[in-house]
């Protein structure tokens, strides 16, 4: 019997110690595949209007059309799919993207107006930020 549950310790460890371990890399892998992809689409070298812009395609579904956007593209009225819902989505995926949270006072329409309009608001509230 004593054999026996020393047998079972020593395998419920492996067992545990292997979990432990397959978590960790499990873990390591998502937050390279995160860094790699998030550099891919995102890289630091990008202007900022364009990083607005792959935000804006992401949470629009817009499929890569944003993509031909430029800073005088008018949005609001011009995107069907720019409604009250996506503008949550675009809020959501411009702070988590840009580590930043929008003041409620600096949401309204005009902001939504254009892709510049729109990129404008991020980068005073990324230059708050970080005074």
């Amino acid at each position: 019997m004593g054999a026996l549950r020393t047998w079972y310790s020593s395998r419920h460890s492996l067992i545990s110690m292997q979990g432990v371990t397959l978590q960790l890399c499990l873990g390591l892998l998502i937050l390279v595949e995160t860094f790699v992809c998030r550099s891919y689409f995102y890289g630091p070298a990008m202007p900022l209007t364009e990083q607005v812009l792959r935000v804006l395609d992401d949470a629009l579904h817009l499929q890569g059309r944003a993509l031909h956007f430029d800073r005088s593209t008018v949005l609001l009225g011009n995107l069907p799919e720019l409604d009250s819902m996506a503008v949550l989505a675009l809020i959501t995926g411009l702070e988590n993207h840009f580590g930043v949270t929008f003041c409620d006072d600096d949401l309204h329409s005009a902001v939504f107006a254009t892709v510049g309009q729109l990129s404008d608001l991020v980068e005073q509230t990324l230059a708050r930020q970080n005074e």
